[in-house]
């Protein structure tokens, strides 16, 4: 029984035919492992799958002057979990994966006219600045809400994150 597949960097898997196993909104899902586990690397790695290794050569400007392949988005790779808006509440702000992420969604959301275009938005915050959970109801966006390396966080703060998980 096969659970999933693996690609090539250069193919991509059509969001119709995408695994079964991989989560659709809303979704709750809990990554646990010990210290240094890599934990934080497969949820960026969910986040940005096949896009960030095809859309990277133009935004470090190694390409720059270039010209963008014809044929859309479907060129420029998919994520697992596609998402309008990605919320990183962390305790280690300086974490260079998230700086990643954060560049990678602002070059994204950077020209309408690019093929890999999408409007998408990165906010990394502290968790004392955690809005109420109502706040993103009904707002016509995916928004996809990471608790990084939270778990030794005071009472109150642990109790202001169980409303994502109920």
């Amino acid at each position: 029984m096969e659970y999933y597949k693996l690609c090539k960097l250069d193919e991509t898997i059509p969001l119709k035919k995408q695994n079964p196993f991989a989560p659709k909104h809303p979704f709750r899902l809990l990554v646990a492992g010990t210290s240094e586990s890599g934990k934080t690397s497969m949820v960026v790695h969910l986040l940005l799958e096949s896009k960030y290794p095809k859309i990277y050569p133009w935004m470090s400007g190694e390409k720059c002057g270039h010209k963008i392949p014809k044929g859309g988005s479907k060129n420029f790779g998919e994520r697992y979990i596609p998402c309008d808006d990605l919320i990183v509440v962390a305790q280690h702000q300086d974490e260079e994966l998230w700086e990643a992420v954060q560049c990678f969604y602002e070059f994204i959301a950077m020209d309408k006219q690019a093929p890999w275009y999408k409007n998408m938005r990165f906010k990394l915050i502290m968790s004392e600045e955690l809005p109420d959970i109502s706040s993103f109801k009904r707002t016509g966006r995916f928004t996809v809400i990471v608790f990084d390396d939270l778990a030794g966080e005071p009472l109150a703060t642990q109790l202001k994150i169980i409303s994502f998980f109920r």
